[in-house]
């Protein structure tokens, strides 16, 4: 059933048969006629269970489904600035809350959850400088990392701070996710002669635990988010969300199954996500991300963000596309304003005088978490707008069990965190 969220849940538990002691002869009910005025987020109240699996699809998505649609990936990685930058052009003033930079109480307290929390691990913390130290399948160096974590667990627990709430919490996370790095070459161990593989599940339960460091919400994807192009449902249930106080999307995030990751890592060569991932994986982030663009804080950015967890290595996604170019592929499963060529009436035989109006102008009604956007697409601001929307630019791989790694990201998850638990 539609929640009015865009999240469905399971009806499936609810009885429909008559009681035994007296059944009635029903007449058919008629089924609610579909309206093509707007987008559909969830299953219609007259739907059974088994009408909206029917109308569900949850197909592969390949990158030649994703361009169709005017999304693309970048050819180069882009630094944390480009993230910085769309929440820093609105001066704080979006739906989200988000401020950058953090200014006054909030700028030290971002100062000193890093500044501790670095000594903390520095400290009494399980890290490599050398990414080969984690990936070595020597049973040795499995037994000795895990007593490490068993070390660093004991003395955390003896030097937990208690003079700032937000760095104990901070810091009660830290432990806890030297437990789950425990469990994790435990299970190394025990499977250490035979061929299993770490599972998919194990790395994402140590990104979760990872992520609480940072003052950060991650929910299991128990909830599924719709999205209807042109009268046919795509499901999405992400392996992890990333949500603020209000359960409002942050991130989704993807973990990578095991046997799919065989990337290349080497800092010596330029990563190039569209080299390095296969084309099922990178279509597959590419509809996790336009599934969510509505369901997220930062709609009103015209801004969808993302995770790419490659066992211990994180990559941080962004899908930048304008509410024209959305309702586009909604309607019509393309981007008409990118394959549009000036002379070509191709586009235009399947539009009427209402669709010309709506290209325009396209008011979008205020909603309770969004502000009235009014778009007046002018030809050459629709043009300029087209060349950028749909692009997906991403960061390199950082490996947060490597030292130099795990520094490089720890200011831009604790800004994150501490924009996220701001009472707005």
């Amino acid at each position: 059933m539609d929640t009015g969220s865009g999240y469905t849940t399971d009806t499936s538990s609810i009885s429909t048969e008559p009681s035994e002691k007296r059944k009635v002869k029903q007449r058919p009910r008629k089924k609610r006629q579909r309206s093509s005025a707007g987008p559909s987020w969830g299953p219609l109240e007259s739907d059974t269970e088994e009408d909206w699996k029917l109308r569900s699809v949850s197909t592969i998505w390949t990158m030649s489904r994703v361009k169709d649609y005017g999304l693309h990936y970048e050819n180069k990685t882009s630094p944390f600035s480009d993230f910085y930058d769309l929440f820093k052009a609105c001066d704080g003033k979006n739906d989200s809350g988000f401020i950058f930079p953090l200014e006054g109480e909030e700028k030290t307290l971002l100062e000193t959850l890093v500044d501790q929390t670095n000594l903390m691990i520095d400290q009494y913390g399980v890290e490599r400088d050398d990414p080969m130290m984690w990936s070595s399948k020597t049973l040795f160096n499995w037994v000795r990392l895990k007593k490490n974590c068993k070390e660093a667990v004991k003395n955390l627990t003896q030097n937990i701070p208690t003079r700032n709430p937000l760095l104990q919490e901070s810091h009660f996370a830290l432990k806890k996710f030297y437990h789950a790095l425990n469990d994790h070459f435990q299970e190394r161990i025990e499977n250490y002669n035979s061929s299993t593989e770490v599972t998919k599940e194990c790395y994402t339960d140590l990104l979760s635990n990872f992520l609480e460091v940072f003052l950060l919400t991650p929910r299991r994807g128990m909830r599924k988010s719709v999205l209807e192009i042109t009268g046919k449902t795509e499901s999405s249930v992400p392996d992890l969300r990333l949500t603020n106080d209000t359960a409002m999307n942050l991130f989704v995030i993807e973990v990578m199954e095991v046997k799919q990751v065989q990337c290349n890592l080497d800092e010596s060569v330029p990563f190039n996500i569209n080299n390095e991932l296969n084309d099922r994986l990178l279509g597959h982030h590419a509809r996790e991300l336009l599934i969510d663009y509505q369901k997220t804080s930062f709609g009103d950015l015209e801004a969808a963000f993302g995770i790419i967890c490659l066992q211990t290595s994180i990559i941080f996604t962004c899908l930048k596309m304008s509410l024209v170019h959305y309702a586009n592929i909604q309607q019509y499963g393309t981007d008409l304003v990118s394959r549009e060529i000036k002379g070509d009436d191709s586009f235009r035989m399947l539009k009427d005088e209402s669709d010309e109006r709506e290209e325009e102008g396209f008011n979008y009604k205020k909603s309770k978490r969004r502000k009235v956007v009014l778009e007046q697409a002018t030809e050459d601001g629709t043009d300029k707008e087209a060349r950028n929307s749909g692009t997906i630019f991403y960061t390199k791989p950082y490996n947060y069990l490597v030292s130099k790694d795990r520094r490089q990201i720890m200011d831009f998850l604790f800004w994150i965190g501490i924009n996220s638990r701001r009472n707005f």
